[in-house]
């Protein structure tokens, strides 16, 4: 009998068989062991997790990956005051607000399907019958292969934070609404002092032109002339009162705004002298001021610097006594942004307390509280003029040893290059080269009659109208040189007849300029934007009247 193969080593089939049988047994043995190793592991990753999970403060869970939830942690229990018997798989449905469950439970059966990370936030009832909100999240936890083998919840308390969250946005929508009260009543008084400014400039525009006119009557009484002295002050007192109102609420709304040019401040500090000098003569009091023969030039608003020294030079004369004495004085200094310029306004008043010198730039402050008011005013000026310098770049400043020892107001600003052609060349005149024919369209009466009878006395041929539509009639039939025309018309007011005019090619010529009681911003750009070449406040000067007959811009 012959024997069969054998291996080098002289092992026969038999033994390879054996062999055979043996690894496969090994790896039996070492497959099983690796499983007993795996469940160990895992048993022991589960029991850390159940020991974890009730030592931490948020709420625990462990579902398996089909959703069934299989374990809770002790807060779980501590919050909600159930069981395991209670909560086990879908029981926890039982706890959370019926309002939101068919969502939550849809969004958790989707995240077990797709094998999505869960997340939301929903009320969850306590022991004590009360919902608190908890951001609840679940992860799923994934073998090697990527299989999803259970899901790890954490429900974090975030009662607290959505109250004061819910709070804030509450706070936060209170105060959008106050803001927007603020806001509304901001407008709303913005409003009423415009229109107010409106119904006080047409009594005053009708004013102011009767007062020129009684001027230009030849008379020699002295009583009449006092009269007329006392009259025409007076208009000029009421239309600071109301441009100053007008400042203040530009300011408190932001729509100041200055039309800069390189301006001489000697000579608009010799302008405002010259403006106040007959307040100052009435009261008998010497003033002295020796303006320096060379130009001190400044980027700034000529018309609100005027404005500026009119308003100190006015204070001063008021807080004088008849008989005592003002002083201005320019000066300039270096300083290391360049040169700048500072003029004194001193005088002998009746002084400032310590503690009133910043005081007096307050809005509506007065340093004379007596019954009397002697000095009168609304407590405008000095707070407009601090305002209208600090817009140039500058400061004011006062100073006083005390009451009854005067006190000094400085005006500090920064001084530029000079300009090619002198400011002082551009003040208005009163005489006219040319006598254009003129058509005036006001519906108050008297501003009419008063502005039509100026124009007249100084040889114009002048047209009136009542009402915006009779006025663009008046306009387009007699093809004037010049209209003025009050925006604040019935009917078709102002600006309907500046775009009516400008629509038409035969009254491409007329020079239209918009009277008006709104000197805002706002108004200016309607009235350029309907196609006016000049915008002038009433009550108009006869300066300005004069300026503009001559077809300068100012």
């Amino acid at each position: 009998m012959t024997s069969g193969p054998t291996d080098r080593r002289g092992r026969g089939p038999g033994r390879r068989a054996a062999d055979t049988s043996d690894r496969l047994i090994s790896q039996v043995r070492e497959a099983n062991e690796a499983l007993v190793l795996a469940t160990l592991r895992a048993e022991a990753s589960e029991a850390t997790f159940r020991s974890l999970f009730d030592t931490m403060p948020q709420l625990g869970w462990l579902a398996r990956p089909d959703g069934h939830i299989y374990f809770y942690n002790r807060g779980w229990y501590a919050y909600t005051g159930t069981t395991l018997a209670q909560m086990e798989g879908w029981g926890w449905r039982s706890v959370h607000d019926p309002a939101v469950l068919p969502d939550l439970e849809a969004h958790w059966r989707t995240c077990v399907e797709t094998g999505t990370p869960f997340e939301v936030a929903c009320p969850l009832r306590g022991d004590d019958g009360r919902y608190r909100w908890f951001l609840t999240r679940a992860n799923p936890e994934r073998d090697e292969a990527g299989k999803v083998v259970r899901w790890v919840g954490i429900n974090t308390d975030i009662d607290d934070q959505r109250r004061n969250e819910q709070q804030l946005a509450i706070a936060l929508e209170r105060e959008r609404l106050a803001r927007s009260e603020a806001d509304l009543a901001v407008r709303r008084k913005d409003e009423f002092l415009a229109m107010l400014a409106h119904e006080l400039r047409n009594p005053l525009a009708a004013l102011s032109a009767a007062q020129h006119l009684l001027a230009q009557t030849a008379t020699t009484d002295p009583q009449l002339l006092r009269q007329n002295a006392i009259s025409e002050r007076q208009v000029r007192h009421l239309t600071r009162l109301v441009d100053d109102l007008l400042d203040v609420a530009r300011f408190e709304s932001g729509s100041i705004e200055l039309r800069r040019e390189r301006v001489d401040l000697v000579a608009v500090v010799a302008d405002a002298l010259e403006d106040t000098r007959e307040l100052m003569v009435t009261r008998h009091q010497e003033v002295s001021f020796v303006p320096d023969p060379v130009p001190w030039w400044v980027s700034g608003d000529p018309t609100r610097l005027l404005q500026v020294f009119n308003n100190l030079l006015v204070n001063a004369a008021k807080y004088t006594p008849d008989g005592g004495r003002i002083a201005i004085r320019c000066v300039t200094e270096a300083r290391a942004e360049g040169p700048w310029a500072r003029v004194e306004i001193e005088d002998t008043g009746q002084g400032i307390a310590p503690e009133m010198l910043d005081e007096v730039f307050h809005l509506f402050a007065q340093v004379d509280h007596s019954l009397d008011r002697t000095g009168g005013g609304l407590g405008l000026g000095l707070t407009l003029a601090r305002r209208l310098v600090g817009l140039h770049g500058g400061e004011v400043h006062a100073h006083s040893d005390g009451l009854g020892r005067g006190s000094t107001f400085t005006v500090e600003l920064p001084l530029i290059g000079a300009p090619a052609v002198s400011v002082a060349a551009r003040r208005p005149r009163r005489d006219a080269s040319i006598n254009p024919r003129l058509v005036v369209i006001e519906d108050n009466d008297d501003a009419r009659e008063m502005l039509q009878a100026i124009l007249q006395q100084w040889g114009h041929v002048v047209e009136v109208a009542a009402d915006g539509e009779a006025g663009a009639k008046l306009i387009l039939a007699s093809l004037p040189d010049m209209a003025l025309i009050d925006v604040g018309l019935p009917g078709l007011d102002g600006f309907e007849v500046a775009q009516a005019v400008r629509a038409s090619p035969l009254a491409a010529r007329t020079l239209l300029v918009a009277l008006t009681g709104y000197g805002d911003a706002t108004t200016r750009g309607r009235a350029i934007a309907a196609g006016f070449d000049h915008h002038l406040v009433k009550p108009v000067t006869p300066e300005q009247l004069a300026l503009v007959l001559s077809k300068r811009s100012f």
